[in-house]
């Protein structure tokens, strides 16, 4: 989330040089620039909260596995499967 920074004064500088009577080409390159601001920040949190919610599965795997291994200690398990909802 922190490139979205960069990005956005690249745009603003571009901005200025097209305001300044530089080539028109240059507002895509504003354009660009604001477009990839957009994704940066709303992407960051969208991706923070997909994190969140596969520790808090991989640590409720790893949960399960270990009571498991403590209630039958003398059973043998294999090393524990994480596996995703979209199979």
């Amino acid at each position: 989330m922190l490139l979205a920074v960069p990005y956005t004064l690249a745009g603003i500088y571009y901005r200025a040089q097209v305001e300044a009577g530089g080539p028109g080409w240059l507002i895509l390159l504003v354009l660009l620039f604001l477009f990839n601001t957009l994704k940066f920040v709303l992407i960051g949190p969208i991706s923070l909260m997909k994190l969140i919610v596969v520790r808090v599965r991989e640590a409720v795997a790893r949960r399960r596995m270990t009571r498991a291994l403590l209630a039958n200690s003398a059973e043998r398990f294999d090393e524990p499967v994480l596996v995703s909802r979209r199979s």
